[in-house]
């Protein structure tokens, strides 16, 4: 499947909530994959803009003996300056919101961080999954992001990583 919060939003509409998607993919052959496999599970992707100039991320995990996961694949191109509008009502009217922390670029930092604000300010419940991370970025916008969601979804790893704090219970 698509990965990420796709995931989150494919498992939602299994269980026959009404979800929709919002994010910004390339005009090419992985962006119509994804909307394609996002439709055949019922969920709305007319929050989804498809801009020329940007191409979909594409990554696939392969996972060692260990359990310990790498990521293959490329971070595409987004071109979002800041969240649209018909986003931003989509998030002020919704029920909830779920973003995930795994970005490629700052501007998709930017875009979770705007996002999660809107929910707060429209007193939305808003749920983060902060991921690993991404090394190739200054993750310091996670902790930022899990002071704007209600609910952080960390696991213990991520959360000591996030809160600097090595006792789970007080990260």
């Amino acid at each position: 499947g698509p990965g990420g919060a796709a995931n989150t939003a494919i498992a939602a509409a299994r269980l026959g909530l009404s979800v929709g998607h919002l994010g910004e993919i390339g005009d090419d052959r992985a962006g119509r994959w994804i909307v394609e496999d996002l439709k055949a599970e019922g969920i709305d992707v007319g929050g989804v803009i498809t801009s020329a100039q940007a191409t979909t991320a594409v990554a696939g995990v392969i996972v060692d003996v260990h359990g310990e996961p790498a990521y293959l694949g490329y971070p595409g191109r987004q071109y979002l300056p800041s969240l649209p509008e018909a986003w931003a009502e989509g998030i002020r009217q919704a029920e909830a919101l779920f973003v995930d922390g795994w970005v490629d670029h700052t501007r998709q930092a930017d875009l979770v961080l705007e996002g999660l604000q809107t929910a707060r300010k429209a007193s939305v419940p808003s749920f983060f999954d902060p991921g690993p991370g991404n090394p190739a970025l200054d993750n310091a916008w996670h902790a930022a992001a899990c002071r704007r969601a209600t609910v952080v979804l960390a696991t213990e790893d991520e959360g000591q990583r996030i809160s600097g704090r090595s006792d789970p219970l007080e990260s």
